[in-house]
């Protein structure tokens, strides 16, 4: 279940000061200190959230493929995405 893989994917991420709360088939690539790829194996879109333990500033700087467009909004310190289906997500965050 969601529950289920989200308490194991936010074990392995709790060194980091990340939650990542999103279905099967997406993935979550941590690049350095301030980026991060967020990849939706899926055949619909998904919505993913991302939760820290410090203030964020989040600014998506690639989609693939170009001709999709993800929704998000920022609350806080969580990044709230809606990811078309089979698309990568390259986020800046700081």
């Amino acid at each position: 279940s969601r529950e289920e893989l989200n308490a194991i994917r936010n074990k392995m991420l709790e060194p980091t000061g990340i939650k990542f709360d999103a279905p099967a088939k997406v993935g979550l690539y941590l690049m350095g200190d301030d980026m991060m790829v967020v990849e939706n194996f899926n055949d619909e879109p998904v919505d993913v959230t991302v939760g820290t333990s410090f203030s964020v500033k989040a600014q998506v700087k690639l989609v693939l493929p170009q001709e999709e467009s993800v929704r998000h909004e920022i609350a806080g310190n969580m990044l709230v995405y809606n990811i078309p289906p089979r698309t990568l997500v390259v986020i800046n965050y700081n």
